[in-house]
């Protein structure tokens, strides 16, 4: 009996190279919002250290010039934050849609294999039966060969 072989193998194959490749596409797209997410934290660090020594040298007395500094400094700090916010907002929807095309991806490969399954279990069902029909001939033809 020749060896199982399912036509699909190549498709299936392919499938899972779509599926790594939209897996790897998500781990990118995670790393990004990673990278933002940090870049929003060191921001946000970045405004309270210069809050506080605003208001350090406010209690100490500070000249007007050098107050605007820290005014345009913080709320240059705040459109950063606000833009950064908006990237991550972004990158969000992105690793949204990342996901679910490796969800599609792995449905596709998936329904693919169970066709293979399937096609094996056919296959398996067919050989036992030749097996079984092979056996069955033996014993009828020894049988035959007794009863003479």
């Amino acid at each position: 009996m020749k060896a199982f072989r399912f036509r699909l193998d190549p498709v299936v194959r392919y499938r899972r190279y779509l599926e790594q490749t939209a897996l790897m596409d998500l781990a990118k797209a995670k790393q990004s919002l990673d990278r933002i997410q940090k870049k929003i934290e060191t921001l946000k660090q970045e405004l309270l250290w210069a809050d506080k020594q605003l208001c350090s040298e406010e209690e100490q007395g500070i000249d007007v010039g050098r107050h605007r500094i820290y005014v345009a400094y913080l709320r240059g700090l705040n459109q950063r934050i606000a833009v950064e916010s908006n990237r991550l907002v972004e990158q969000e929807a992105v690793v949204r849609e990342k996901e679910k095309a490796v969800k599609a991806q792995r449905t596709k490969r998936r329904s693919l294999e169970q066709l293979r399954e399937k096609a094996f279990g056919r296959y398996e069902k067919h050989v036992r039966a030749e097996e079984q029909k092979a056996a069955d001939e033996l014993v009828s033809l020894r049988w035959r060969v007794e009863t003479r």
